[in-house]
């Protein structure tokens, strides 16, 4: 990982927030194209080029999540949820207020793993999620 660029990292005032958030992590989708994706990446997984030209957006939170006693620190979401027209809507602005639009495809990933997990941990973590 040597030619690799610096790993992006939380915002520090995240982690000690009580409150729910969510904020883009523009700069993380930055560094996995160049990491993982991109033709010349350090890192390239051929298993990622169908999303050279896809419209990703990442975010990092500080609310936990798990699922059956397990730990969940990333998440991948193609499009929007299927919910209510409300719901959806309401969803759909937020994206668009993010990131410009609805991306094809969104990463979240739990902000107090990114700040405390080695470098290997977190490439493992976000490859894991672009597939």
């Amino acid at each position: 990982m040597a030619g690799m660029s610096k790993r992006p990292i939380p915002p520090e005032d995240m982690l000690e927030d009580a409150s729910i958030r969510f904020e883009p992590a523009h700069d993380l989708i930055e560094w996995a194209r160049s990491s993982f994706i991109d033709e010349t990446a350090d890192l390239l997984n051929e298993d990622h080029a169908h999303l050279r030209f896809a419209s990703i957006g990442a975010l990092w939170t500080n609310v936990p999540n798990g699922r059956n006693g397990r730990r969940i620190v990333g998440q991948c979401e193609m499009g929007l949820p299927p919910a209510g027209k409300w719901s959806r809507s309401r969803i759909e602005l937020q994206l668009q207020q993010w990131f410009g639009d609805v991306p094809h495809f969104l990463l979240t990933f739990d902000a107090h793993y990114a700040a405390t997990c080695s470098d290997t941990e977190f490439c493992a973590l976000v490859e894991h999620e672009l597939l």
